[in-house]
């Protein structure tokens, strides 16, 4: 027998989510959606059930015998004590395991402003936009009869939580508060801050086998309608902020290498534009 060690810490861990920043008054109104209420992303193996796949690889074909093999998890690394066909089928085992999360998602993400009756027009497809679908968009682009607000591109792996925020944050006089340690109160005004402009929570989950990704998305929008009022108290200027926020939460499937709309929204009012959420996702290999 052989004693050989191998890191799997890659199986037993999952990338870190990304949080979300806040949109909307104080930092703590208008979150994004919660995406499912589960911090954990792609599923990971636990150690004890990485032994029985193991064992049972072993086991299989005869590859080692059960008194000759021991194998041990210690600080995400297997250590296996068994004869060479044995580490030869643990080889394969965890080359098979590795397959189903190989390479990193490359996220393209767009905002669009479209007319109504170009969304119309793309709306049927919007989970799998055809390559004549791309052309008409780009041909809008070209006679202003849509817009590309932004544009970004995400590295993700696979399941992980990523964000895309986009705007800025003004402070503003929001309270007062009472200082009360000398003899005579005194009134101290309270900064808050408002978040304007949008982000986008997103989640993608591979189908290899089918070249399909799962994407879960979130997307906050916030936006001040109108210069704040302003209230005297006690000789100070309160800031009273008209505050427009609209959330929005999707699941959708589409094609690996297609884009698509992930989600759309027409603004009331005189603006007959709407605001559209592209993507397309690309399944790269992991860089090393």
């Amino acid at each position: 027998t052989y004693l050989r060690f191998y890191r799997v810490q890659d199986l037993l861990e999952s990338p870190p989510d990304h949080v979300a920043p806040r949109v909307g008054l104080a930092l703590d109104f208008g979150a994004v959606e919660d995406m499912g209420g589960q911090e954990v992303t792609h599923q990971a193996l636990e150690g004890d059930r990485l032994i029985e796949l193991l064992e049972a690889a072993l086991a299989k074909g005869e590859a080692a015998d059960a008194d000759e093999t021991a194998l041990e998890l210690r600080s995400y690394r297997l250590i296996a004590r068994t004869t060479n066909a044995g580490h030869e089928a643990i080889v394969e085992l965890l080359t098979q395991l590795r397959s189903v999360r190989q390479g990193q998602l490359m996220v393209e993400l767009r905002f669009y402003k479209l007319s109504r009756e170009l969304f119309a027009r793309l709306a049927p497809r919007a989970a799998g936009l055809s390559d004549a679908d791309e052309r008409l968009l780009s041909e809008a682009l070209a006679n202003k009869s849509a817009t590309l607000a932004s544009s970004h591109q995400v590295v993700a792996n696979d399941g992980q939580r990523v964000v895309v925020r986009e705007g800025g944050s003004r402070a503003l006089i929001g309270d007062l508060e009472v200082n009360q340690t000398g003899v005579v109160p005194v009134l101290n005004p309270v900064v808050m801050n408002v978040n304007e402009g949008l982000v986008l929570e997103l989640r993608g989950v591979v189908d290899r086998a089918q070249g399909l990704v799962n994407i879960d998305m979130a997307l906050t929008r916030s936006q001040l309608l109108k210069q704040a009022d302003l209230r005297k108290i006690s000789g100070i200027e309160v800031e009273l902020p008209e505050l427009s926020l609209s959330r929005t939460a999707a699941t959708l499937v589409v094609p690996l290498g297609r884009g698509a709309f992930l989600a759309g929204s027409f603004l009331t009012g005189a603006d007959e534009e709407a605001v559209v959420v592209y993507t397309r996702v690309r399944l790269t290999q992991r860089s090393k």
